[in-house]
């Protein structure tokens, strides 16, 4: 299955949004369990919903992952890869 998707031969997993979402997957894997639950929660306790509940948390989590992935995780690569190639360079 992974190599089928390697090579181009499962057209949906080269879908872009899935595509996009997969880039900032472990972003929204490392913040959705504890915010998501302190709002699921929060809201549950001040009588909204559960679906409402659910959309709000996703869209939250959805949220939040973008601005790690954009904001920390992808400058902070971009730094050090620079740095090791500068590196490699001098070396």
């Amino acid at each position: 299955m992974v190599a089928t998707a390697a090579w181009g031969r499962l057209p949906l997993l080269r879908f872009r949004p899935l595509v996009y979402v997969s880039g900032i997957s472990y972003a929204i894997y490392l913040c959705h369990n504890n915010l998501g639950c302190v709002l699921l929660s929060t809201f549950d306790r001040a009588g909204v919903s559960p679906a409402l509940c659910l959309v709000i948390v996703i869209a939250f989590s959805f949220s939040v992952g973008l601005l790690v992935t954009r904001r920390i995780e992808q400058p902070i690569t971009r730094r050090l890869q620079s740095l090791y190639q500068n590196g490699h360079a001098a070396a």
